[in-house]
């Protein structure tokens, strides 16, 4: 008997000892699938039973059963991410940043709203329908409009200074019939989606560079504003010209007379051409309908309606290779990958360049995963006979460095990469001291 109370109590010290020193397992039970199979017997009691790391938890039986736990990381989750754009001042009136490929930009608006505000006149008498309106029509034409209290009819007219006034159209009035729901700001300047499904459905966009409705192929889903089911709804939202029928010629947008369409809910500053002194004038667009002469942005404006020139083509190279090299912030070689307009306002164009080598940096900023970099051009868009810069193809280039973009201009050097040019970049890199002279 007394054999027998010791062998008990050396079973319960033992089990109490085991425990008490028991090592606790990293990480919890993980949560119960109803919809999961198992076993609906118990093949473990406590986490001491499982092999290893596993732990003992309960399955949809009820049972419980050895299983992988779920560790929990100790490890602080990281920093939410910052807009680049809170450490950014647009210094140009009615500018403001926009997060373009990761980077911040400072760009126009491209409309407002005809609503809710009263009018402003500039210091030079100029009436707009909103401040809005006056700040867009400065950051366009890059200059500052001091807003000042508009004069009173009775008031005697100031004298018409400079900037030129611009223009409204006399509204036309809309007719009587319900029209369909007005596309939201800026979706008649949205390039065409076909989406992400592979449905093949004929649907029309508006092309804001020819101000004509073309058609495209639309998958079913994942498109933009931008897409309409008819060529008439196309034209009647985003103010395309009527299309011409079969034997009949094309009409010439370029002499149409100015049309800013009714009033709709959006104010758009546009170009139109006047063909009574061959030039692109800026206006205000009511935002829907209207006519084909009606541009996003000035050198839309002259490409489809003035005679090409290849004086603002972006490509020199004329002059001396070492003066450039010496006089620029920063020279590279490398592959252009994309090309895009800053805004829809703007003339000047962002384009990626894939860095091959980098023979002055200047401050210009290389992504570190990619080795892109962002270079800005001006009048890349203007249609012109000389060669461009083209996306696939390599070029060396030299500009300044501006907040770590690269500025190049009509100016700079611009040239297409092939073996002379690679030959006569080298021997300017490799002669020792090529900036003797410069100043440098």
């Amino acid at each position: 008997m007394k054999v027998l109370g010791s062998f008990v109590l050396l079973a319960v010290f033992a089990a109490a000892y085991g425990q008490a020193f028991f090592r606790q397992k990293d990480g919890s039970c993980p949560p119960v699938d109803p919809d999961s199979f198992g076993p609906c017997a118990d093949l473990c009691e406590a986490d001491r039973d499982c092999p290893g790391e596993l732990l003992c938890c309960p399955n949809a039986c009820g049972a419980t059963v050895c299983q992988e736990p779920v560790l929990h990381s100790t490890e602080a989750p990281p920093p939410p991410p910052t807009d680049p754009c809170l450490e950014v001042t647009c210094m140009q009136q009615g500018a403001s940043c926009e997060v373009m490929n990761g980077q911040p930009m400072c760009t126009c608006p491209s409309g407002c709203s005809r609503f809710g505000e009263s009018p402003v006149c500039d210091a030079s008498g100029n009436s707009y329908n909103n401040q809005c309106v006056l700040d867009a029509v400065a950051c366009q034409l890059g200059i500052t409009l001091e807003t000042v209290t508009c004069p009173q009819p009775t008031d005697p007219p100031r004298p018409q200074t400079t900037p030129a006034p611009v223009t409204e159209a006399p509204a036309t009035e809309a007719p009587a019939t319900e029209a369909p729901a007005r596309p939201q700001p800026g979706t008649c300047t949205l390039p065409p989606r076909t989406g992400r499904c592979r449905a093949y459905v004929s649907r029309y966009y508006y092309h804001a560079g020819t101000g004509r409705c073309l058609q495209f192929v639309y998958g079913g889903c994942g498109t933009n504003g931008n897409n309409f089911h008819s060529l008439a709804e196309c034209q009647q939202q985003c103010g395309a010209p009527p299309q011409s029928t079969p034997g009949q010629q094309d009409p010439d947008v370029c002499s149409l007379p100015l049309d800013a369409g009714p009033k709709c809910e959006q104010y758009q500053v546009r170009y139109y051409y006047r063909s009574e002194d061959g030039e692109c004038h800026l206006y205000l667009h009511g935002g829907c309908q209207g006519n084909g002469n009606s541009f996003v942005s000035k050198s839309a404006c002259e490409a489809r309606c003035k005679p090409a020139t290849c004086a603002p083509c972006p490509l020199r190279w004329s002059g001396s290779l070492s003066k450039h090299y010496c006089h620029s912030g920063f020279v590279i070689t490398g592959k252009v990958i994309n090309i895009r307009r800053v805004s829809p306002l703007d003339d000047r164009s962002i384009v990626q360049v894939r860095v091959t080598q980098m023979h002055r940096g200047g401050g210009l900023v290389l992504d570190g995963r990619t080795r892109t970099a962002m270079i800005i051009t001006e009048d890349q868009f203007a249609e012109c006979a000389c060669p461009k810069l083209t996306e696939g193809k390599n070029f060396i280039l030299m500009g300044s460095v501006n907040g770590g973009y690269g500025m190049v201009n009509r100016w700079n050097y611009i040239r297409p990469l092939d073996n002379a040019a690679y030959r006569d970049l080298m021997n300017v890199h490799h002669s020792g001291n090529p900036c003797r002279g410069y100043g440098r």
